[in-house]
């Protein structure tokens, strides 16, 4: 597992990306050009459909940091925020994002869910000022925050590359984020994307409304 970090950590350097004096041990936050080729071509083709959507060129991103972090671990409760498994998560949910395999999901915690009304019709309960985005292992039993979303912030889709990789895209302010998480790699990478046309802290809702929720099924009550 170290030999696969530090080969990753080594690729960065080469491409270009610099560690920052503020480095430790947990996470290394990077002063990157551009992202390269490499990058592009496994991650752009997977997130097209957020991207073109909202207008987004995945080519201008920047590294901004690589995190390690156990993603597959037991329970700790050392844990800042752990979260104990029971038996209703590994219940066939539709507002969740399945690994091809069906093994794991990840929750992007949308905010009080959903309800079924009286023409049977699943609705959308409304919007928090956090999220709280999981990633449960329904075979192994483990359920683990991955990220964690202030009032500024919004993931908005879930894309799995495979069964052990997955990218988790939405807005921060007025910048688009890419987060990619490898559980064989036991890494998190963030990508940064400068958005024209949205300013401070606006948050753009418009894909989860007619793309996300659209095709699980559920119907969104504007407020």
């Amino acid at each position: 597992m170290k030999t696969l970090i530090i080969l990753s950590l080594f690729a960065l350097f080469v491409s270009g990306c610099k560690p920052k004096p503020n480095s430790t041990n947990q996470q290394t936050t990077y002063s990157c050009p551009i992202v390269s080729a490499e990058e592009i071509a496994k991650i752009a083709p997977v997130i097209k459909k957020w991207t073109d959507f909202n207008n987004i060129d995945f080519t201008q991103a920047k590294l901004i940091s690589v995190d390690t972090i156990c993603l597959d671990c037991p329970l700790d409760p050392k844990d800042i925020y752990p979260r104990d498994f029971d038996d209703g998560d590994a219940d066939r949910w539709i507002d969740v994002d399945y690994s091809p395999n069906k093994q794991r999901y990840v929750d992007l915690g949308l905010f009080g869910g959903y309800d079924v009304n009286e023409d049977e019709e699943f609705v959308f309960l409304g919007w928090d000022d956090c999220q709280e985005v999981s990633l449960v292992d329904c075979e192994k039993k483990i359920k683990k925050m991955v990220l964690w979303l202030g009032s500024s912030e919004r993931a908005e889709d879930v894309f799995w590359k495979s069964d052990d990789i997955f990218i988790v895209v939405g807005h921060n302010c007025g910048d688009g984020f890419v987060c990619l998480f490898d559980i064989t790699k036991q890494t998190k990478s963030y990508y940064q994307i400068e958005v024209d046309g949205i300013e401070g802290d606006e948050i753009e809702v418009n894909y989860i409304n007619k793309v996300y929720w659209k095709e699980k099924g559920i119907v969104v009550v504007e407020p």
